[in-house]
């Protein structure tokens, strides 16, 4: 990609943040998850650390109403 488009290293690609580490790349989105918390005012709330129960066992529901 370098090559291509003949840019230097990048540390941000849609909207991911890109680390170069000793055992390979990192991506994170620590920065984009700040500035919207920022953005709505919500520097300061609660966080969850499961928002669902990891147990549960999601599948298909073929007798269920499709959504569009």
């Amino acid at each position: 990609m370098q090559k291509e488009f003949e840019i230097g290293e990048f540390t941000f690609f849609l909207r991911l943040q890109v680390k170069k580490m000793k055992h390979g790349t990192f991506l994170c989105q620590e920065k984009y998850y700040a500035k919207s918390f920022k953005k709505f005012n919500m520097e300061k709330c609660k966080e969850a650390m499961t928002p669902m129960a990891t147990s549960t066992y999601l599948d298909l529901d073929k007798k269920g109403k499709s959504v569009d």
